[in-house]
């Protein structure tokens, strides 16, 4: 009888040890970790505003395209590639505009330099953010050609009138 209820008693413990161990594996399972992934890319201060002033650009709208650069700078002080195209299209711009109205010509003139020149100070300083070197490269070669005389330009009104009479002749 003692061999019998020693069975019995091996027989509840085997039992209660197959229960206990069919109930973890049972459980359910924390989901697998996701694979680590890069951050999401941060988002530049005016580069959206710097987009779409290069598409006006591209769609023959240069006055749109400067006021989305001049509000890309706005956005991003230090958005050198912004101040460049900005200061680009100022300087195109106004020496077509000079045989019409010579005072806005004049101050589009100045301010196209200016912003030019500020683009060259923040490319010497690094504060590029969409660029490629090759378009630093490019760049830099129109800016020299642009701001080669600004500084004298820049002087006074007359310097900067002949200085814009020399890129219309």
């Amino acid at each position: 009888m003692e061999a019998l209820r020693q069975k019995h008693v091996f027989a509840t413990a085997v039992l209660a040890l197959m229960v206990v161990s069919c109930g973890r594996d049972s459980a359910p399972r924390p989901p697998p970790t996701p694979p680590a992934s890069a951050p999401p890319p941060v988002a530049i201060a005016g580069v959206d505003s710097y987009r779409q002033g290069l598409d006006a650009e591209k769609a023959h709208d240069n006055e749109g395209a400067i006021l989305l650069f001049r509000q890309a700078t706005r956005n991003n002080y230090e958005l050198a590639e912004a101040w460049y195209e900005k200061g680009r299209l100022q300087i195109q711009h106004a020496a077509p505009a000079f045989k019409t109205n010579e005072l806005l010509a004049i101050q589009e003139f100045r301010e196209g330099l200016q912003a030019e020149k500020e683009a060259l100070r923040l490319l010497n300083e690094g504060k590029v953010s969409v660029w490629t070197v090759e378009e630093q490269a490019k760049a830099r070669e129109v800016m020299d050609l642009d701001l080669r005389d600004a500084d004298e330009a820049l002087s006074d009104e007359q310097a900067l009138t002949e200085a814009l009479r020399l890129r219309i002749y």
